[in-house]
């Protein structure tokens, strides 16, 4: 009975149990363009690439611009090959997480975007290329995203999950990206302060995809339906405000499946049947002589 009951549960099991760590990079090798996944991947920095460099203490320091500028500035990289893209199937979930601080808040904002793209084999591949490129035309992906810092002005302190529903060259306005939710971020907002931030991806079913995010300790989830779910690159920026130059460091992209367990599909059902006819047919068998 004990092959037999391995077989049942082969049937009826849909997702196996792993996780798969596609980036792991705690700048610890020093360099931002030694491509070695998982524990070194090749960072390209949107503004000027020669002010974009690992730091003594294992991070990855952002300070392409100056002067009145101040914003526009992050970096993206790639988790598979060129012309590759990693498919979620229902039951999976694709996990961001990194930390993140800033040399300067206003008095009145400053901001934070990131996400996972299908570069539709058009991956960032040099440095400068900026945020606004036609580069960018053919992504899709979901990001979060906001203007977080002073209360005396309702645009300020927004914390967003979007998904991209452009053709633009802009990868990050968040006029040119479908806004899922909203809701008002209190904190992480200090400068020169570690926080972190989280995007998880959850293929619940065929046609949903759940995302949650949290940054500085405010999480924000919603279901999107259609679902997107095939991704390549991350890209972390400043949002475009004026913060003078920001930190990343310990940037972890995990696959895995999820706590949301996926609706079976009929043809599940279909097996489980089987299996349990297989399983009642045995035991006749065994029995017949008795």
């Amino acid at each position: 009975m004990k092959t037999k009951s391995i077989l049942l549960f082969g049937l009826l099991s849909q997702t196996p149990l792993w996780a798969d760590t596609l980036i792991s990079d705690n700048f610890s090798d020093g360099s931002r363009s030694n491509r070695s996944l998982p524990n070194s991947a090749q960072w390209f920095s949107g503004g000027a690439g020669a002010n974009t460099y690992v730091t003594n203490n294992s991070s990855l320091a952002i300070t392409g611009l100056t002067g009145s500028g101040l914003g526009i500035q992050g970096v993206a990289t790639s988790f598979e090959s060129p012309g590759t893209e990693l498919s979620l199937t229902v039951g999976e979930s694709l996990t961001l997480s990194f930390n993140y601080n800033y040399a300067l808040t206003s008095n009145t904002d400053f901001g934070l975007g990131f996400g996972f793209y299908n570069t539709g084999g058009k991956q960032v591949a040099a440095d400068g290329t900026g945020f606004n490129s036609a580069l960018f035309n053919g992504w899709t992906g979901y990001s979060a995203f906001g203007i977080f810092g002073g209360t005396d002005s309702s645009s300020y302190g927004r914390f967003h999950l979007a998904q991209r529903t452009t053709t633009a060259n802009n990868l990050q306005t968040p006029l040119t990206t479908g806004v899922l939710a909203t809701t008002h971020q209190t904190a992480g907002l200090l400068p020169n302060t570690w926080y972190a931030a989280t995007l998880t991806l959850t293929y619940a079913t065929s046609s949903s995809m759940v995302l949650t995010a949290s940054i500085g300790g405010e999480t924000l989830s919603v279901t999107n339906t259609p679902a997107l779910s095939s991704f390549d690159t991350v890209v972390i920026t400043d949002g475009g405000q004026a913060v003078g130059s920001m930190g990343v460091s310990d940037v972890l992209v995990v696959a895995s499946p999820s706590s949301v367990a996926p609706v079976p599909e009929p043809s599940i059902w279909a097996l489980a049947g089987a299996g349990c006819g297989l399983l009642g047919w045995a035991r006749w068998w065994r029995n017949r002589g008795v």
